[in-house]
């Protein structure tokens, strides 16, 4: 164990006139257990001893990491040691802590860089320049994951069963390892007005969104047993939802801007508070978290508004130029089973049917005294052939597997089997388009009206597993292997019966609709059967999905309240052997094999069957004639199903009920985004209109975050500046700054178009109003 002591200290006053505020650096060196601590060095600064900088990952006021440093300059003294600064010099990491109080209160605090001090070379007195980081540069060498127990997704405090975390707990976890471990009071200070639409225990006020959102962990996966560092993780997530982090009185604060300018000016929105690492003492992967929360706090904790005093030349002021439409560009995963990258062959569903399961997301249905279908996951590559030598052990390769392990039961075409199910709480899919009007006519040659949805397409890749040394297919037989779709509309209470269409797309003529027989839990199961010759090897399988409209109305008008939302169910089953010679569906079929599935996915279809999307752009216009057009690439967003990597998921408040992910996300003036336009409208809000850039230097007080007040407004602004790039020589009471004039939106109503276009194979793609 090791502990810190302090070793070095410097105090001084700043020149503010009547204030002379008290400044005290502490330097804290590491010592092993058993050490003695060395005695407290006093330092002498220069004429400017302390210089705090904040910088910008990116160069505009949307980048998300706003990293700090301390320029410290300080003299080497008569009577010093000549070596008296070198174990600054040669330090690790970790080796010297550094905290600026202003008077009694932590103002920042950090770690002393061993790579950028610089000595000059001459008698006492002379310069010493050292250089202190916020921790933020730490994350760089931290992997996210750092323990097997979280590349397996077990349950434990950081991961839940399913393998998705908090979005509170992906960022306390990164924030952990900027060393804010020692003082339990640190707090994480957050304003992140997005609220999940569809849960009725979050309000825009409260901030529940980093509580009620999750992520599935392998979205932090480069590869093979390779995840993302800690600060690839922070900055990704930070992106995607356009917020920005600093630290501010030895806190992390994590801002949407955008969301400030939409409440009075005057009264900036509350933030919460998370802070008291859970376990200080003893840290672990798994709880790299924080253990109480407090909504509603005071804004001060993240802004106030300073009085802007010029004192050293003039200020600038360059107009940005306003927006036209902003495009948020993403890759979407639709997979049920989200894609892993791990070395190890587990079959656990034949071998170990206890119920420890890497993905216990998939339910064991039907069972029969555990002699019904089992789960199973395995780890293995796609290529792999059971009862061949030729394994495949490439690093990077998608092995994620899922195997339905046939039991001793015999099966019954026509009546329920054991099968394995995807549960409720992670199947929702959105509409993103209309319906399509399908018209016939009625014996009297009357017009007739039915709807469709364009649907989804449901692919998969399934393989059938056969012993080939006991089991020779002849010309008549195959491997009959059933699963089923489910297709659950909401809203359809007082618009008659929906049903579900289960087509093989390879076979559906374009201009014609299939509708198969209504599905029902209590009833007889109809599914889908893919009959085969092919065993031991993995096959494709698609089919179009969609819901139907039963009723036939007179007026094309009728159905104005159709779905809004559907919710996909999949059931995999084992396979069976089928005789064409001797074989009838009302039989019971003995001959049981494992099946294994992968690639289960569901996407949707927006031209009318031809368009599987790969990739989806998200844009944001307004009517104003503008020529500035932005595009960012985001890794996270909204997806059509709650499943998958890189997709924000909303719970229900309180509970483990997953909802709506696609389009239920709400700001302030604003419902039923997705994410991405959430992203999209962000950066609208801040540049709608032409605002000011404001580079000058500012004489007093200040603190980052703070909003630089120039004047009542300009152009619908609020005349108060956030700052970007911002340098304080502490001592002289300077403070450059640069900074953007915020909008003023509160109360304005967000009238930009918004737009999706889906792009599929062959360069087709198709955009729709959303």
């Amino acid at each position: 164990m090791s502990f810190y002591s302090l070793k070095y200290r410097l105090e001084f006053d700043d020149v503010i006139e009547d204030e002379f505020n008290d400044y005290k650096l502490e330097i804290h060196k590491k010592y092993d257990d058993g050490e003695t601590p060395d005695s407290i060095v006093e330092l002498t600064g220069t004429n400017s001893p302390v210089v705090i900088n904040y910088n910008l990952t990116k160069d505009n006021i949307f980048a998300p990491i706003r990293s700090s440093y301390l320029d410290i300059s300080i003299y080497h003294m008569d009577g010093m040691a000549n070596d008296q600064f070198w174990d600054l010099y040669i330090t690790q990491d970790d080796g010297f802590k550094v905290k600026l109080y202003k008077g009694a209160d932590l103002f920042w605090n950090g770690w002393m860089g061993s790579s950028l001090v610089a000595e000059e070379q001459i008698s006492s007195p002379y310069r010493v320049k050292l250089r202190a980081y916020d921790g933020l540069n730490l994350l760089k060498k931290t992997p996210f994951f750092d323990t097997t127990e979280v590349f397996q997704a077990t349950a434990n405090q950081f991961n839940d069963r399913y393998g998705y975390p908090k979005v509170k707990d992906v960022i306390t976890k990164c924030l952990f390892n900027t060393g804010l471990i020692d003082n339990p009071t640190n707090q994480i200070i957050s304003v992140i007005k997005i609220k999940n639409g569809s849960s009725t225990g979050t309000t825009l006020a409260d901030d529940y969104f980093l509580d009620d959102t999750r992520i599935h962990h392998t979205s932090f996966l480069n590869g093979e047993s390779d995840g993302m560092n800690c600060f690839e993780v922070l900055e990704m997530v930070l992106d995607s939802l356009g917020a920005t982090i600093y630290q501010r009185d030895g806190n992390w604060c994590i801002v949407r801007i955008s969301d400030l300018t939409q409440f009075d000016k005057n009264s900036p929105p509350t933030c919460r508070r998370d802070w008291y690492w859970v376990d200080v003492a003893n840290p672990i992967t798994i709880n790299k978290t924080t253990s109480i929360t407090e909504f509603t706090q005071a804004s001060t904790y993240y802004t106030e508004d300073v009085p802007f005093f010029q004192i050293d030349g003039a200020s600038s002021m360059t107009f940005q130029y306003p927006m036209k439409n902003v495009t948020i560009k993403q890759d979407n995963d639709h997979n049920f089973i989200t894609t892993n990258h791990l070395d190890s062959i587990n079959d656990l569903g034949a071998t170990d049917p206890s119920g420890v399961l890497l993905f216990d997301e998939w339910e064991p249905l039907y069972g029969n005294g555990g002699n019904g279908i089992q789960e199973a996951v395995v780890l293995r590559d796609n290529d792999y052939n059971n009862g061949t030598d030729n394994k495949r052990l490439d690093r990077n390769l998608p092995k994620s597997l899922i195997e339905a392990d046939a039991g001793t039961d015999s099966v019954t075409w026509k009546n329920k089997q054991p099968c394995l199910k995807y549960p409720v709480n992670h199947k929702t899919i959105k509409k993103q388009i209309d319906y399509t009007e399908f018209v016939d006519n009625d014996a009297s040659g009357n017009p007739r009206y039915n709807y469709y949805s364009s649907g989804i397409v449901f692919s998969l890749k399934l393989r059938p597993l056969v012993d080939t040394s006991q089991t020779i297919l002849t010309d008549d037989q195959y491997i009959m292997i059933p699963f089923t779709l489910r297709l659950e509309a909401a809203n359809t209470n007082t618009i008659g019966a929906y049903d579900l269409t289960t087509v093989n797309i390879s076979t559906l003529p374009e201009n014609s609709a299939y509708f198969a027989s209504f599905y029902d839990d209590s009833g007889v199961i109809k599914p889908f059967v893919q009959k085969t010759r092919k065993v031991n090897e993995f096959q494709d399988v698609k089919l179009h999905v969609q819901e139907h409209l039963l009723n036939n109305f007179d007026d094309p008008n009728a159905p104005s309240g159709i779905t809004e939302s559907c919710e996909l169910e999949a059931r995999i089953y084992g396979g069976f052997l089928w005789d064409d010679t001797t074989s009838d569906r009302d039989d019971t079929f003995s001959d049981r094999y494992d099946v294994t599935y992968t690639d289960i996915k569901a996407s949707p279809t927006v031209t009318k069957w031809k368009i599987e999307p790969e990739k989806q752009e998200y844009t944001v216009e307004q009517s104003s004639i503008y020529s500035r057009v932005e595009s960012y690439t985001v890794k996270l967003g909204s997806n059509i199903c709650t499943t998958g990597k890189n997709c924000f998921i909303g719970f229900e408040h309180g509970t483990n009920n997953a909802l709506l992910s696609f389009d239920n996300w709400d700001i302030v003036y604003r419902g039923g985004n997705t994410i991405q336009h959430i992203v999209a409208l962000g950066h609208m809000l801040l540049y709608r209109i032409p605002i000011r850039r404001m580079d000058g230097t500012h004489y007093g007080n200040y603190k980052y975050g703070d909003r630089m007040v120039y004047d009542s407004g300009v152009n619908g602004s609020s005349g108060k500046f956030f700052p970007m790039g911002v340098q304080m020589d502490l001592r002289n009471a300077r403070t450059t700054f640069s900074g953007d004039d915020l909008m003023n939106n509160y109360g304005f109503n967000v009238s930009f178009s918004r737009k999706i276009k889906w792009m599929g194979a062959n360069n087709i793609s198709e955009t729709v109003d959303y």
